[in-house]
């Protein structure tokens, strides 16, 4: 089983709407089934969870990393589908998953780079670190970084909610790929994403003709081939996307 970690100190990159989409995307290009784990406090992504109709993915278990996430909170959120675990059990729970069947496990994380954080890091395969294009965004991702290299990780950014066209987008860009590895495409800022929480689906169920739609669907081709689960897909032709450093 392949697993993913959204991680960014910075709160506001898209951890928890990247994680979603990506989840989904990849069950509809027949990588499932799929689990999510959420490891924020804020329980953004099993919220969304317990509004979704479909059956995948699935919350494989909601992982409390403060005291203020009780069993009580987690039941009332999600109901009995998901049980506390303790950060420790982690790989307990990864072993149990991928027996399970399970063939992808995309996990959330706090803005923070603590203990629980870390853990989350070394247990992946393949660390996204959504950035928006902005300073603050781009202030914030050394820290991120150095735990990702010093676990000897595979890691990339992903340059999100930014502007067609827009100077900040590039500046961005050009100052990613300076640091790390840039994730093809660019994920542009839509306002159809956000309206998709409420009611536990994604963009490509909600608008699958979307170009919003179209860079989800790029994004799993770039995330897959990372994993080593698709040959590697073609650059796509997009003007707010600098070249990219060799993969590492």
């Amino acid at each position: 089983m392949k697993v993913i970690t959204l991680a960014s100190r910075k709160g506001g990159g898209g951890k928890t709407t990247i994680a979603r989409h990506l989840a989904v995307e990849a069950a509809v290009q027949g990588f499932g089934p799929v689990c999510i784990v959420d490891a924020d406090p804020m329980l953004g992504l099993a919220q969304w969870w317990s509004r979704r109709a479909n059956d995948e993915p699935r919350l494989l278990h909601v992982l409390p990393t403060t005291q203020d996430v009780t069993a009580a909170n987690i039941k009332r959120v999600v109901g009995d589908g998901a049980l506390p675990l303790p950060l420790a059990k982690f790989d307990t729970a990864r072993t149990a998953a991928e027996r399970a069947g399970y063939r992808l496990c995309i996990v959330d994380t706090a803005p923070a780079t603590d203990d629980g954080v870390r853990l989350c890091i070394t247990a992946a395969d393949l660390v996204l670190m959504p950035v928006r294009p902005t300073q603050d965004d781009l202030d914030a991702v050394g820290e991120t970084l150095r735990i990702v290299k010093s676990a000897g990780k595979a890691g990339a950014f992903v340059l999100n909610g930014a502007q067609k066209g827009a100077l900040s987008t590039r500046a961005a860009g050009n100052a990613l790929v300076h640091r790390g590895e840039l994730a093809d495409p660019t994920i542009h800022r839509a306002e159809a994403i956000p309206a998709t929480r409420g009611t536990g689906q994604v963009i490509g169920e909600t608008a699958p003709g979307s170009a919003a739609a179209e860079e989800i669907r790029q994004l799993w081709h770039y995330v897959a081939w990372r994993l080593g689960l698709a040959e590697q897909p073609e650059i796509l032709a997009d003007i707010d996307t600098p070249k990219k450093k060799g993969v590492r």
